[in-house]
């Protein structure tokens, strides 16, 4: 989920600093709730939920999940695989359907399959865990974390409203900006969350590079020290892009 959303609103300067459309996220007695900013309700919704792109030639969103409406201000975003949900707080007049503009052969898997998993959901779930073995849970739990937490990311989009925020083949999360919060506060406030721990930094992080620039690797606080670089990861990026040689960051 916390993928599908960084690729829906990556790099968008008119998030005014709700760098994932999220206003807040809030446990309740069974689900996990997302609070979207009200104007971007529908569009957060839409990119959760998984559509097959004709022209991409794969899914976007997140393969499996279904809306169900449960309230008139309250939607829940399924997953039939696990059965796992979120609930979703709306103001009743929202369409996730009508954010897209289809081309031909795409369609909105949800909609169109709203009781199974199709084929082109499964070779994405496939492709999901590919490659990572036994690191997969722990990249599931570290995404989980950041997701619950995600409203500390909107600290990043305070100067230009959004975020850089992508990933390397599903096995990290890259959270990166040009300025506004300096690297240690992103830093501190995501070590203060007790479930990351600093591994590795630049050295930006201790202020001795120009504008507390660089970048700081974080990893869950239950992996150790000297596990292999490919561990599931987060890390946190601030760079220059007023330099005269194009973005820089400090040496590490």
């Amino acid at each position: 989920m916390l993928y599908a959303l960084c690729d829906a609103f990556r790099d968008d300067d008119g998030l005014k600093s709700n760098v994932l459309g999220l206003s807040a996220v809030r446990p309740d007695e069974e689900n996990l709730v997302l609070v979207p900013v009200p104007t971007f309700t529908a569009r957060v919704v839409a990119s959760i939920l998984p559509i097959y792109d004709a022209d991409y030639g794969g899914v976007w969103g997140c393969p499996g999940v279904r809306l169900h409406r449960v309230g008139r201000q309250l939607w829940q975003l399924s997953d039939i695989v696990t059965n796992a949900s979120v609930h979703v707080v709306v103001s009743g007049h929202e369409d996730p359907a009508s954010v897209y503009q289809l081309k031909p052969k795409s369609r909105l898997l949800w909609k169109t399959s709203p009781g199974r998993l199709t084929d082109v959901e499964e070779d994405t779930l496939r492709f999901w865990g590919s490659g990572l073995d036994r690191r997969r849970k722990e990249r599931d739990r570290m995404l989980s974390s950041l997701m619950r937490r995600a409203i500390l990311l909107n600290a990043v989009g305070v100067t230009h409203g959004g975020a850089n925020l992508y990933d390397h083949a599903h096995s990290d999360i890259v959270i990166e900006w040009c300025c506004g919060s300096s690297l240690s506060q992103l830093a501190a406030k995501l070590q203060k969350s007790r479930l990351l721990a600093r591994r590795e930094s630049s050295n930006g992080i201790n202020g001795t590079a120009p504008d507390d620039l660089g970048s700081v690797t974080f990893r869950p606080l239950s992996h150790q020290i000297g596990w292999e670089d490919k561990r599931p990861r987060i890390i946190v990026r601030r760079i220059d892009l007023g330099h005269p040689g194009g973005p820089r960051e400090s040496a590490s």
